[in-house]
């Protein structure tokens, strides 16, 4: 024990000798009092509070009992103490004369000891502070280098932040630039397309219909369809496509598919074999959904020859409703089933371009599907063997009172009272006139605002149909001077080839009461000049 090298190995020895397991020798520091282990001893104890405890004992002479953890399991402990030194035993048991027996003999420990603990401790703390001097050093370089590297990532950082600025900032310019271009798209594209179906319904009504007059129909129908896909597309695309859900009856979705495709046909016979299980309802939106399944019967008669079946089936699956639409036509080759959903994808698709489209109305199902909860597929056995396009949809329970599908046409439209229609586009003007002259109303038209409102002074409209994008005096402006020029209440419609739910908004702001979007059915125009509600006029216009 006289010498540190090998001295903890002696203690051990001693302790086994003892009775015991461990044994250490700690010495009072002069500089804090504190026990620490003599030279020759592991220079760390386990710490805690009982070993605290136990050691602030051990600064008293004599001996002391308790029980230490070692390094986390708990041991007996014996504490031999005596001014300066002190012995602690470690597991196992020590019988007093032993440990009597080394009661007398720390003095002895204690005067040899101390000296060396001097010299021990000082090269310790020297040692000590040597090396942490060194790793002083070693941590302010790694941390001179860890600052250049945070300093050049910082650099860095700001610029790809800067640059994702710029991009974000072209991003939703382009985003606006894409809306405003499709706002105005819309806008000329239905503006011509308006006073073509007001004369087409005027050749109706007036008798004059020919087999040509179907082909024009067909072909409005065609530039309406496409016009409508590529901003239900943007709206779907920018997340801005509202839906109105509710109970609705599926009869009555698929009797609105069903007419939406009619001028498709002409005068040929409907190809559908229909199979319709009773009172189905889903939670949605009745267009939304009715566009889904016109989409589904439209992309049918495309691909198949004139006449060929299309069947049409709906049922229940469990919790939802099945409906497919098959037919019988040139098919989808196995490769292309996963992308005849994508943008602008068709099916066969060749420099001809003999069914036309962009490639837009599968992908428009999918997103209103999805919209609806709902999930769509789509099956062929290849080439030539036709297709089959399958729409899930959540089962609902049916609502009080449902309505389901009308039983007649709706008849010809009527009317009556004065009417001042605005419009910058003769055409449109024009034919609008003479339709609704037809129907029964008594009409004055104007081709600005200015106009508009010294005819309206004398006239005393009770209605005023409007353009929005009129020259010099907006709609938005033209509204609320007409109301101001006129004793009555004027009931107010747009009409215009504006159509995103900003512009109705605009028009609601402005004092409308109804937004119809051109080429406008006159059916649907006389029905809302007929109310005399302005929220009723509303809910028909959509």
């Amino acid at each position: 024990m006289a010498s540190p090298e090998g001295r903890a190995l002696h203690a051990h020895a001693i302790a086994r000798q003892l009775g015991a397991q461990h044994m250490l020798v700690l010495m009072e520091d002069t500089a804090t009092g504190a026990l620490v282990p003599a030279s020759g001893f592991r220079k760390t104890l386990p710490g805690g509070a009982a070993w605290q405890g136990f050691l602030a004992e051990c600064r008293v002479p004599g001996i002391h009992h308790g029980s230490l953890p070692w390094p986390v399991t708990p041991l007996a402990a014996t504490g031999c103490c005596a001014p300066g030194v002190a012995v602690v035993l470690l597991g196992g048991m020590v019988s007093e004369a032993d440990t009597a027996v080394l009661v007398a003999a720390l003095p002895l420990f204690s005067s040899a000891l101390r000296a060396e603990q001097e010299v021990v401790i000082t090269r310790g703390e020297l040692a000590a502070a040597r090396h942490e001097l060194n790793q002083s050093a070693t941590l302010m370089a790694a941390l001179d280098e860890a600052r250049r590297q945070v300093d050049r990532a910082l650099v860095e950082l700001d610029a790809q932040a800067r640059t994702l600025e710029r991009a974000r900032h072209r991003a939703e310019e382009a985003a606006r630039a894409k809306d405003q271009f499709l706002a105005m798209l819309g806008h000329e594209l239905r503006n011509p397309l308006a006073p073509i179906v007001t004369t087409l319904d005027l050749l109706r009504r007036r008798g004059q219909w020919t087999s040509e007059h179907d082909v024009i129909q067909r072909q409005v129908g065609h530039m309406m369809r496409l016009v409508d896909d590529l901003l239900d597309v943007s709206r779907i695309a920018g997340g801005k496509l509202m839906l109105d859900r509710r109970p609705v009856a599926l009869d009555v979705v698929l009797e609105h598919a069903f007419e939406s495709v009619q001028p498709l046909l002409g005068s040929a016979s409907p190809p559908w074999r229909i199979e319709l299980e009773r009172d189905l309802f889903v939670d949605g939106d009745r267009d939304r959904l009715a566009q889904v399944f016109s989409n589904l019967l439209t992309n049918a008669l495309k691909y198949s020859d004139p006449g060929t079946p299309v069947d049409v089936r709906a049922r229940r699956v469990g919790d939802l409703v099945r409906i497919e639409v098959t037919d019988r036509g040139i098919g989808i080759e196995a490769g292309q089933i996963d992308s005849v959903f994508q943008l602008f994808e068709q099916q066969g698709r060749g420099l001809d371009r003999a069914q036309g489209g962009l490639g837009l109305g599968l992908a428009i199902v999918r997103n209103l599907v999805q919209l609806h909860g709902g999930r769509v597929h789509a099956h062929s056995d290849g080439i030539g063997r036709g297709s089959r396009f399958t729409v899930e949809l959540p089962l609902v329970t049916a609502p009080m009172n449902p309505a389901h599908a009308p039983a007649a046409a709706r008849s010809e439209p009527a009317g009556h009272g004065r009417v001042l229609v605005v419009d910058d586009n003769l055409d449109a003007l024009t034919t609008l006139a003479m339709a609704l002259q037809l129907a029964g109303f008594e009409v004055r038209t104007a081709s600005e605002g200015a106009s508009a409102l010294a005819i309206a002074a004398d006239f005393h409209p009770d209605a005023a149909v409007l353009d929005i994008g009129l020259p010099g005096m907006s709609g938005y402006e033209l509204a609320p001077r007409l109301q101001a020029a006129v004793p009555h209440p004027v009931h107010l419609i747009a009409v215009t080839g504006y159509g995103q739910p900003a512009d109705r908004l605009q028009t609601d702001a402005a004092g409308f009461h109804a937004h119809l979007v051109k080429p406008v059915d006159l059916a649907t125009l006389c029905d809302a000049l007929s109310r005399k509600n302005a929220g009723q006029a509303i809910a028909a216009a959509g």
